[in-house]
C-alpha cells in the first residue's frame, strides 16, 4: 500500500490522459474524478498483488495454456464417466448481463421490479462495463454506489440518454437521490447474484454478495 501512495501522481496522470482524450475537463474536485481515482487504484492494487504472486511462483491466475509446464495436470476422468465443466470459469462466470437474464427468466419479477432491475445492472454495466460476476467485488458495488448517490432524484429524458459515467461528467444540478433509493439499487442488483449463488455459480470460491455495501438511512431519506 505504501508503494501504491507514491503512485498517486502517476494514477491522478492516468486520469488525466483518459478525460482529456475524451473531452472531459474534470477539476481536482469534481466527483467524477473520485470515483475514476478509486477504480484504477483498485486497478493498480491488483496489478501489484499479481506481481507479487508470480514472484512468488503462484501462477495460478494466469491463462492454461501459459502455466502448464509449472501446473500438475488435471485428473483424468474414468472411462464412461462425463466431468462437467465448473459452473464458475477462469474468467469468473457469466456475464452481469447473461445472470440479468437468468434472474428475469428463473425469478419471474414484477413488471416495475424487472424495469428497475435492468434500469440498475445497464448503469452498473456503462461504470464497469459487462463484468462476468467473479470477478464483481465490494470495491466495483462501492464505486457504484457512490456514483449513484451522486446522481439527482430527477433526471431529463436526455440526462437518462447518457452514459453514467458522462452524466457524472457533466455534474447535473438537483437535489441528489436519497441514500433508501440508492440501497434499492443495490437490492437489485443483490438479487441478480443472490440467483447466480443458488444457481450454483459460486459454489468453487468463498463469496459474499458484493452489493451489501449500503448507505446509512434516515428517518426522512427516501425519495417522493
Amino acid at each position: 500500500m505504501a508503494r501504491l501512495t507514491g503512485e498517486q501522481s502517476f494514477l491522478d496522470a492516468v486520469i488525466q490522459e483518459l478525460t482529456q482524450s475524451r473531452g472531459l475537463l474534470l477539476g481536482p474536485d469534481h466527483p467524477a474524478r473520485a470515483i475514476l481515482s478509486d477504480l484504477l487504484r483498485c486497478a493498480w492494487i491488483e496489478v501489484l498483488e499479481a506481481e507479487h504472486r508470480w514472484r512468488t511462483r503462484d501462477y495460478s491466475d494466469l491463462p492454461i495454456d501459459t502455466v502448464v509446464a509449472v501446473a500438475p495436470a488435471p485428473p483424468q476422468p474414468k472411462p464412461g464417466h462425463t466431468v462437467s465443466p465448473s459452473p464458475l470459469t477462469d474468467e469468473g462466470g457469466p456475464l452481469l448481463s447473461e445472470a440479468f437474464e437468468d434472474w428475469r427468466r428463473l425469478g419471474k419479477p414484477a413488471p416495475r421490479t424487472l424495469m428497475e432491475a435492468r434500469t440498475a445492472q445497464r448503469l452498473f454495466r456503462e461504470l464497469h462495463g459487462d463484468l462476468p460476476i467473479g470477478q464483481i467485488g465490494k470495491p466495483h458495488a462501492r464505486a457504484f454506489r457512490d456514483a449513484l448517490a451522486k446522481l439527482p432524484k430527477h433526471l431529463s429524458a436526455e440526462q437518462k440518454s447518457k452514459p453514467l459515467p458522462e452524466l457524472l461528467a457533466s455534474n447535473p444540478p438537483g437535489e441528489l437521490r436519497a441514500p433508501q433509493t440508492v440501497n434499492k439499487t443495490l437490492n437489485l442488483l443483490s438479487g441478480v447474484l443472490s440467483r447466480a449463488e443458488k444457481e450454483g455459480h459460486f459454489d468453487d470460491r468463498l463469496w459474499s454478495n458484493p452489493f451489501s455495501v449500503h448507505l446509512d438511512v434516515g428517518d426522512d431519506d427516501e425519495d417522493s
